[in-house]
């Protein structure tokens, strides 16, 4: 499991998906639900990263509590992840 595929739209904006890193460009994106909002030109309407394996060090670098907090989660209970996972 990705915590970025899970992640609310409105926290990547504000966490780390509202421009893109190199540039500085922002852009409306159409969300599913019809709303606008400025984010990165990457992201698609469901709010996933369509560059995510060729992104950039400030993209790789971003440090998420959120996903260190799954990590860490991971870490102490990797029965509970492994079950997590499989019910994908």
């Amino acid at each position: 499991m990705n915590p970025c595929e899970e992640c609310p739209i409105e926290d990547k904006i504000y966490e780390c998906c509202g421009r893109f890193p190199d540039s500085g460009a922002s852009v409306y994106l159409k969300l599913d639900d019809s709303r606008r909002i400025l984010a990165c030109p990457y992201l698609n309407s469901k709010g996933l990263c369509t560059i995510y394996e060729s992104r950039p060090l400030g993209c790789r670098s971003h440090f998420c509590s959120q996903y260190s907090s799954y990590r860490q989660i991971a870490r102490e209970y990797p029965d509970v992840v492994s079950n997590w996972e499989k019910d994908e």
